[in-house]
């Protein structure tokens, strides 16, 4: 192994470091820092009516896993069972606005036929549920 104290710095290479950055430098780090500032990302692009290109965020062929190949492939089954659940909440949209009013008086009517109800004797939401859920010490015979 060498002797440290043998070496001079004579013997050294010498290397030139410049403190000073250059204009091609400088250029290089601003455009890093450009192009490396968030932004907001997309897979899914539609052409619209003006011949613009422009990014589709809401759209179902959107993917989370742009680089996921499974997922691209399943893409297509993925949309077509998207429609049809949509077409089957529609459905029960219309159902339940159409059915709606047309058993107003269908709570008092409960409230009266209900075995539970009657022995209630009041509505559950008029129950103050805390109250019976006490057990005094006292009746355990503790003290």
């Amino acid at each position: 192994m060498a002797d440290l104290r043998k070496i001079s710095s004579g013997s050294l290479p010498y290397v030139n470091v410049s403190r000073k950055v250059s204009f091609q430098g400088k250029v290089f780090i601003l455009l890093c820092i450009i192009l490396a500032e968030p932004g907001g990302a997309t897979t899914h692009w539609v052409v619209t009516e003006d011949g613009k290109i422009q990014q589709q965020v809401d759209s179902p062929l959107n993917l989370k896993h742009p680089h996921d190949l499974v997922i691209f492939m399943r893409q297509e089954t993925r949309v077509n069972y998207l429609k049809k659940l949509e077409k089957q909440l529609v459905a029960q949209k219309i159902h339940i606005e159409e059915n709606e009013d047309r058993d107003t008086g269908l709570e008092q009517r409960h409230y009266k036929e209900d075995a539970d109800c009657v022995t209630a004797k009041v509505p559950l939401g008029d129950l103050d549920l805390y109250d019976g859920t006490y057990i005094s010490l006292e009746s355990k015979d503790i003290r």
